[in-house]
């Protein structure tokens, strides 16, 4: 009896989990090729209060496989305090890119690589 319970609840967790891909890769819409790139371009500006919030949740979904794309953070005139957070955030993961409002039309110029 406890084996059939068992067996049944790991069914049900596997059947779940097969949705949960499926419906993963049926919603995402877009997603980069070998030539192309995809970019999501975080502007932030003053305090931004929930930039730490907001870049976590888009490398989640980048990690999850959801949005197959880089995260850039252009400082449109970031605070100190704000500056610096996203300076810590771009150190502690090497995905992300940060940079001044200048840089951000070099970049956009640069072909792909």
């Amino acid at each position: 009896m406890v084996i059939q319970i068992t067996l049944c609840v790991l069914l049900i967790l596997g059947f779940a989990w097969l949705l949960w891909m499926l419906s993963g890769a049926l919603l995402t819409p877009v997603r980069s090729g070998g030539d192309t790139r995809i970019t999501l371009v975080v502007q932030a500006h003053g305090d931004a209060q929930e930039l730490e919030n907001l870049l976590r949740g888009a490398l989640w979904l980048r990690e999850s496989g959801t949005v197959a794309a880089d995260i850039l953070l252009v400082d449109c005139g970031l605070t100190e305090e704000a500056a610096a957070l996203a300076e810590r955030l771009a150190r502690r993961r090497g995905d992300l890119k940060l940079c001044k409002t200048e840089e951000f039309c070099q970049w956009m110029q640069t072909p792909i690589q």
